[in-house]
């Protein structure tokens, strides 16, 4: 039979089928690029960078990127992890430590979410791994690096061709891999004339959608308790989610799941588009769908009189009319916003509205994103701030509008409500 029997998510159809989910993304989505990066910074690199080397190499190196011939920095395309850190941490970047760790770091030493990430970033056939605690130094005089990197921490998950994210471990320990859903729906074992053989194994519906899986596997999962990862999740333009049984796929434009073939586009708002102005008709309002226009003539008698061609031409005329007005839906609909996060992230981005209704648009869609925010664990209560200053950065980069202490100066009026 045809069903992926690997016992945990690290297998070879896994691994395949993600390196597919990124190369079509990077290839058709084009809202999938850093559209919300300034021309300056979309050259921008990390200070630092971890080489993973080759497939079985037992060590890898840290990098510092300005030190890189100018060919590779042009050309670079790295891997960042998302991660929750936990209580253990078998390896830092220390001041006394960097020198070493420039030439070489053992995979054996690190922690299981460390040596997972190695090892996808290696099979997605990308060189160069961004890990936080790994590429900033942990114990700098006044803590000067941390808040150095911090300042620039948004675009590095933004940069990044995807983020690897260890959505379901609790801890640095807990790594990506995790036991796979045995069989997904059905799985034919035999099949011979008109009979088969069939094996149902698993909890998970076949038919279950991928927005489903994300609410069961994603949303309630350890790393999205975490206030810093929020930010990690909206900037990064793909994440692959190493969840509990499979491994699941979102983007700026699809989500997608390894055990599903087809992936599933995001639901529109369709009272408003991404810039923030409310939609209009691109032409005239729709009449109703009328069947297409067809003659139904009964047993032919004599004695019956032929429908009249006055009938018919009103049917014809209003199919026309009809489609006419079709060829401009998928016109309207590509220009609605999306519902969710990354959808109020792109309205935020690109607002483009000066109406007070479409300005409320804006307040709902920045308080749609705090609120997701806002039930969110943050070790120390002071980083609050500093965990959604990413976002904000990127907004009042695109909009003239000014972030004073989490509300816009934008719709102020609203927040004083």
């Amino acid at each position: 039979h045809k069903c992926d029997i690997s016992s945990n998510t690290n297998s070879p159809a896994i691994m395949n089928w993600a390196r597919d989910q990124i190369k079509s993304c990077r290839k058709d989505h084009s809202i999938c690029q850093p559209y919300f990066i300034s021309e300056k910074s979309r050259k921008f690199l990390p200070t630092r960078v971890l080489g993973v080397g080759k497939d079985h190499d037992l060590s890898i190196r840290l990098l510092v990127t300005s030190e890189l011939p100018p060919t590779s920095r042009a050309t670079m395309s790295y891997i960042a992890l998302s991660h929750c850190w936990g209580k253990s941490h078998n390896v830092l970047l220390l001041q006394e430590t960097f020198d070493g760790m420039k030439q070489s770091i053992t995979v054996a030493d690190l922690s299981a979410n460390f040596r997972d990430a190695i090892s996808i970033t290696r099979k997605l056939g990308v060189p160069y791994l961004w890990i936080d605690s790994l590429c900033i130094i942990q114990n700098s005089p006044g803590n000067k690096d941390w808040f150095k990197e911090s300042q620039t921490m948004g675009l590095v998950y933004a940069r990044a061709i995807c983020t690897i994210s260890a959505t379901a471990s609790r801890d640095s320990e807990g790594g990506c891999f995790l036991n796979k859903e045995s069989f997904l729906g059905h799985c034919n074992l035999r099949e011979e004339n008109d009979t088969s053989l069939v094996a149902t194994l698993s909890d998970l519906r076949e038919d279950t959608v991928v927005a489903e899986l994300f609410r069961q596997k994603v949303e309630p999962a350890p790393l999205s308790t975490r206030g810093w990862t929020f930010q990690e999740r909206i900037l990064s333009s793909r994440i692959l989610h190493f969840c509990d049984g499979l491994v699941l796929f979102e983007c700026n434009t699809v989500q997608a799941s390894s055990c599903h073939g087809d992936s599933e586009s995001y639901p529109k708002k369709n009272h408003i588009r991404s810039d923030g102005k409310f939609q209009t008709p691109l032409g005239p309002t729709p009449p109703p769908r009328p069947p297409f226009p067809t003659l139904h003539l009964p047993e032919f008698r004599f004695a019956d009189p032929l429908p009249s061609r006055n009938a018919v031409g009103k049917s014809y005329d209003s199919y026309k009319a009809y489609t006419s007005w079709t060829p401009q839906i998928p016109i309207v609909v590509d220009m609605s916003a999306r519902l969710g996060i990354r959808g109020a992230f792109e309205v935020l981005i690109r607002f483009n509205a000066e109406g007070l209704e479409e300005k409320l648009e804006f307040h709902d869609c920045w308080y749609e994103i705090v609120e997701r925010y806002s039930i969110r664990d943050l070790t120390k209560e002071t980083d609050k701030l500093m965990a959604i200053t990413g976002i904000a950065y990127f907004i009042a980069q695109n909009k003239d509008s000014t972030f004073v202490a989490g509300l816009w100066v934008l719709t102020l009026q609203f927040n004083l409500l």
